[in-house]
């Protein structure tokens, strides 16, 4: 079962294969506004990455992180924020294969 809110985009980004993620990561521009409060307003994708499951994720996370703190700015007023958020793809672990042999083997005779 998702968290509340995220409707399945975390699951739906496991999914996903690390070689359909290109080698630089995708990166999706998010539009919202910070309230007096710090809650978030209005969210939307200004920049999609071309994946509709990780703009989801984008949305999804500025939705969850309200509220933030408040902005420092005069007569309390709302301030509109883009921020980019990448997702890379997972790292390569070291030594994921075997080690090849080499091809150059010592043979003894009796």
């Amino acid at each position: 079962m998702s968290p509340p809110g995220s409707s399945g985009a975390t699951s739906s980004i496991r999914a996903i294969r690390a070689r359909d993620v290109p080698a630089g990561g995708v990166v999706v521009v998010v539009k919202f506004d910070v309230g007096a409060d710090g809650y978030v307003g209005p969210i939307s994708a200004v920049r999609s990455s071309g994946i509709a499951v990780f703009d989801e994720a984008a949305l999804v996370a500025v939705k969850l992180s309200s509220p933030l703190p408040p902005p420092p700015v005069p007569d309390n007023r709302t301030v509109s924020v883009q921020v980019p958020i990448r997702f890379m793809p997972p790292p390569v672990p070291f030594l994921a294969s075997p080690i090849p042999r080499s091809p150059c083997r010592l043979r003894f005779r009796r």
